[in-house]
């Protein structure tokens, strides 16, 4: 099983992070949405940066209190 990192200091790096883990774990937007109970709209708009503006801010807060994130996750076997 591979161990993935990823700094997140976007909304669109989050997005990137949650398509990568998806797939490393070989599931299609449509598996993973029906395992987090969520419309496939949603995943695709979360992968592909589609962003609210309270995303925005968060992420401006983060960065001006000299937050980083760091995500970790294991691909499938």
């Amino acid at each position: 099983m591979a161990h993935r990192q990823a700094r997140i200091r976007s909304p669109h790096d989050l997005g990137l992070a949650i398509q990568q883990a998806r797939m490393g774990r070989e599931w299609t937007q449509r598996e993973l949405a029906e395992k987090a109970a969520y419309p496939q709209s949603v995943i695709s708009d979360m992968e592909n940066g589609k962003h609210t503006r309270y995303a925005e801010r968060l992420f401006e807060l983060l960065a001006e209190c000299g937050i980083t994130l760091h995500a970790e996750w294991e691909d499938a076997e």
